[in-house]
């Protein structure tokens, strides 16, 4: 299929003479980016992927600097992008597949052709784009085959964010070699239970990109005897590997290659086998298939063995250089003084071995790594000082827990200003990627300098462990799930004294520690919590109120969640969108968290099996009688997102008819009934041949048989494959409650309401405004607004804030003219 639509594609694109220009990709990791950067690559083009993951400053700056001819997106994915390449992006949902030819574009691409761009951190403020040709890439990806034999037999996991040049080697390490690919979802990688899962139901033999920091993490997860045995290959690149943190773990033994290489060298230069114990200092092993490796001198004369000096690399990998940048290029690519070509000057600083391997022993300059990603401190420097209340700022990393680098950000502030970690990160987050956000800030009276004026980071002090400056005052924890709370995050983020309402981000805690956290609290206390619970209650109080349930995303006793621990008087309660979850209110919950309380109303499961006339309204009915038992008096605030505005709608008209006062009710996208489409009958059938075949295999079967015949169908509906893997009840569970909202949805037949009905319909959304206005033929008193964003990127941000703010004017114009 992706061959297919990728020809078809390459024809299109190939018209739009996309031939050697670069072509942004913003999708998350996906088959529909797989397909994407095939098409761009039979049409000639040299795709740029721009992870909508990233601040939108940064993919901006990006977008531009490569002056990509065209962005590849799609509706949910363009709202990371800027407004000025929304306009001209191509939307997947757009094409029309069979309006195009099945045969294979006729452009042929030459070695010297570039084949993709990634960027890099950069020391001048600015990151900088590496040009990867065909020639250089084919390379890297004969030698995989011919060194570690992977072919039809194999499946690979693709893992690494899609701005990382290691998703090449697991996209066309695939491709290339026949293996099966296993795409896992985007932010799998935060979740390390999540992955090694994945790698045991889908039988994965090679996992081509993990990052130290990741795998010392899937050492720790426990998983049945056996179950990864078929896991026959780890590389591991990016940073400092540790053996020793891996040893205890039985299925990595022996099987785990530790490389080294940067993006300029296409992405492998050497490698070696890691050893059960951590008896090495930091050894790169040998240069691979076609690749020259030097240890030079100041003079480029060779070093001898033993005896420091700087890495040069040649041969097959060396790419173009940098995109728009000839100076820099010429700095860092110089004339290969032994053989014709060019060697990559990387600044590392290494020494050769007796028996012919490569140490690394440090850098010449302050480049440095966090979780696998090559950093620039200038950048974040540069970025730093522009904060009104920074004079001076210096980035460092320091490992004062052997294996755990941090990144430390040491300033002075401007005179009568201290500003928080806060302020700090709120600067500096819509700019730089989470891994370039310090995780501690020092303020300094003056940043330490050698006698010739320079900033000398030797010196620099440790950030220590008490707790940094922040906005919320302390407050000690008080109750036990509290004070354990705390003192797993003391442990895991090196800090003291943490108090109630401290913001773990704040104090320095990132998506990878985040795992720590719940990791620790499964194995030590027993409590088991989804990543995205600490995203949602990001402070010990509202974390540690999380622990009153047995688990989060459960339906609980109630019904209802509270997704903030605050005090207000008044209520918002947030009705489950079509899926039944509640999970998309978690963070603008903790937007509003100082200003209202808000529940969350999950799905009661046991309406699946009702035969009520009217799904919709009993689902309603109980809903309301939740509602009124934890508030007996109104006025009642309602929201609900997509179909959960519907429901909202209808508790607030049952509401209204009861006699209670309804004060507010908030529909974000969400439309009185959805146009009916010539495709209804379809996706019926699909969804119901789709539970039959389910019911047809057996559970112990489900793991051999389910991902072959469940993914066509599941492909048609739109769903994603990646749900075969969470197992047979669980997926049956979602296609029954599936099934259940559409029959729900079109047998309702709304009773007018004079309730305060407020409507919020997004721009680039599946519907025109003809289908919002039908609400006021229900609500006469119906207000209408509009957000940018597409159906599911309001409720994220940065729409999410629009979409916020939108939500309390209405409820501050309602108080006013109450």
């Amino acid at each position: 299929m992706a061959e297919t639509r990728s020809d078809r594609w390459a024809i299109r694109a190939g018209a739009s003479r996309v031939r050697e220009s670069v072509v942004g990709i913003c999708l998350p990791r996906s088959a529909d980016a797989v397909t994407a950067q095939l098409a761009v690559l039979k049409a000639g083009g040299a795709f740029l992927p721009l992870d909508p993951g990233l601040p939108a400053e940064r993919l901006e700056l990006m977008a531009d600097a490569t002056t990509a001819s065209v962005v590849v997106t799609s509706r949910d994915a363009a709202s990371a992008l800027p407004a000025q390449h929304r306009e001209a992006a191509v939307y997947l949902e757009s094409v029309d597949w069979s309006a195009l030819p099945d045969s294979a574009p006729a452009v042929r691409a030459d070695g010297d052709h570039a084949a993709y761009v990634m960027y890099t951190s950069g020391s001048t403020g600015r990151p900088k784009g590496v040009v990867t040709t065909h020639a250089n890439a084919v390379s890297h990806l004969e030698f995989l085959r011919e060194e570690y034999g992977i072919g039809p037999a194999d499946t690979l996991a693709a893992i690494a964010a899609p701005g990382f040049d290691a998703s090449v080697r697991e996209v066309f390490g695939a491709l290339g070699s026949g293996a099966r690919l296993l795409i896992t979802p985007p932010g799998a990688a935060q979740e390390p239970r999540q992955v090694a899962d994945l790698l045991a139901e889908y039988r994965v033999t090679v996992l081509p990109s993990v990052v130290p920091s990741l795998l010392y993490e899937l050492a720790d997860v426990p998983v049945p005897p056996g179950s990864l045995d078929g896991l026959r290959l780890v590389l591991c690149s990016g940073e400092r590997l540790r053996a020793d943190r891996i040893a205890h773990c039985p299925w990595l033994h022996d099987r785990v290659t530790n490389q080294f290489g940067p993006t300029e060298t296409t992405m492998t230069t050497t490698r070696t086998r890691a050893p059960r114990h951590d008896d090495w200092t930091y050894p790169v092993g040998r240069p691979i298939t076609g690749s020259r490796v030097y240890v030079l001198d100041p003079h480029l004369s060779p070093c001898p063995i033993g005896v420091p000096g700087e890495l040069f690399i040649g041969g097959a990998g060396v790419s173009r250089g940098y995109l728009g940048q000839p100076a820099l290029t010429a700095e860092r690519f110089v004339p290969d003084p032994f053989t014709p070509g060019r060697l990559y000057r990387t600044g590392d600083v290494c020494r050769w071995t007796a028996d012919g391997r490569l140490e690394h022993l440090g850098r010449t300059d302050h480049q440095i790594k966090i979780r696998g990603m090559r950093i620039e401190p200038g950048e974040i420097e540069t970025r730093l000082v522009g904060h009104e209340a920074v004079t001076e700022a210096v980035v460092v990393a320091r490992e004062d827990t052997p294996g755990e680098p941090r990144l430390i950000g040491y300033l002075v502030a401007a005179p009568g200003g201290r500003p928080t970690v806060g302020e700090l990160r709120s600067w500096l987050e819509p700019a730089l990627p989470e891994h370039m956000v310090p995780s501690a800030f020092v303020v300094l009276p003056a940043l330490p300098r050698t006698p010739n004026g320079k900033v000398d980071r030797a010196a620099l002090p440790a950030a220590g462990a008490e707790r940094p400056h922040l906005e919320a005052a302390f407050i000690a924890p008080r109750s036990p799930w509290e004070q354990v709370v705390a003192a797993v995050w003391a442990d895991v983020l090196d800090v003291d004294g943490i108090g109630l309402d401290d913001d773990f981000f704040d104090l320095g805690g990132h998506s990878l520690l985040a795992a720590h956290v719940i990791a620790r609290m499964r194995s030590r206390h027993g409590v088991t919590l989804p990543l995205r619970s600490l995203f949602g209650a990001p402070t010990v109080r509202e974390f540690a109120g999380l622990i009153d349930r047995p688990e989060p995303g459960r339906q609980s006793a109630h019904g209802l969640v509270d997704l903030t621990s605050s005090t207000a008087p008044q209520t918002l309660f947030c009705v489950h969108e079509g899926t039944g979850s509640i999970t998309g209110y978690y963070e603008m919950a903790r937007m509003l968290r100082d200003e209202l309380a808000v529940t969350g109303i999950e799905f009661d499961e046991s309406l699946v099996d009702s035969d009520a006339p009217d799904p919709l309204a009993a689902m309603a009915s109980a809903y309301v009688r939740l509602v009124t038992e934890r508030r007996p008096k109104g006025p009642y605030l309602l929201c609900g997102w997509s179909m959960g505005g519907v429901v909202a709608y209808e508790m607030a008209a049952q509401l209204h008819r009861a006699g209670h006062e309804v004060g507010w009710v908030g529909l974000v996208d969400s439309v009185v009934a959805a146009p009916e489409t010539a495709n209804r009958d379809r996706v019926d059938r699909l969804l119901e041949e789709l539970l039959d075949l389910s019911g047809r295999i057996p559970e112990r079967e489900w793991a051999d048989r389910a991902p072959g015949l469940l993914a066509g169908h599941m492909r048609q509906l739109d769903l994603r494959e990646e749900q075969i893997g969470l197992g047979k009840d669980a997926l049956e569970k979602r296609l029954r409650r599936n099934r259940f909202f559409r029959e729900a949805k079109r047998a309702y037949r709304p009773v007018p309401a004079d309730v305060p009905l407020h409507v919020l319909r997004a721009e680039n959304g599946n519907w025109d405004r003809s289908w919002f206005d039908a609400w006021r033929d229900y609500a006469p008193r119906t207000v209408f607004a509009e957000v940018p964003g597409t159906h599911l990127s309001v409720m994220e941000r940065p729409q999410l804030e629009r979409v916020v703010g939108w939500l309390r004017d209405t409820l501050e114009a309602g108080r006013d003219d109450a």
